[in-house]
């Protein structure tokens, strides 16, 4: 019931932050660890690290936005109104596949 409450119970052992489920804590705990283990999420452009996978999909897409990875990680709107594809090809159907046997 911690969740309907927002009781903390969680704290960091390191700075004393305080957080209502042990997965934010854990994740948390992360910027605490010294080194390249404390951040095992790599750009493969620049070779900066980060300590969780949504902050390299950031970098990657406001630092590289024209690598192909940036388009993939951005909806099919956004990379057409960045410019980064020109349009988005629609798949060809057959009708047999829209026919229910």
């Amino acid at each position: 019931m911690r969740i309907h409450t927002r009781e903390k119970a969680f704290e960091c052992p390191v700075c004393r932050k305080r957080y209502v489920q042990s997965s934010d804590l854990k994740r948390h705990m992360l910027i605490h660890n010294p080194g390249d283990e404390g951040k095992p999420f790599q750009c493969e452009y620049c070779l900066r690290r980060y300590p969780r996978k949504d902050y390299l999909k950031v970098h990657i897409r406001k630092q590289h936005p024209n690598r192909p990875e940036a388009v993939n990680m951005m909806g099919t709107f956004e990379a057409v109104a960045a410019g980064l594809v020109e349009r988005i090809e629609p798949m060809p159907m057959a009708v047999e596949d829209f026919m229910i046997c």
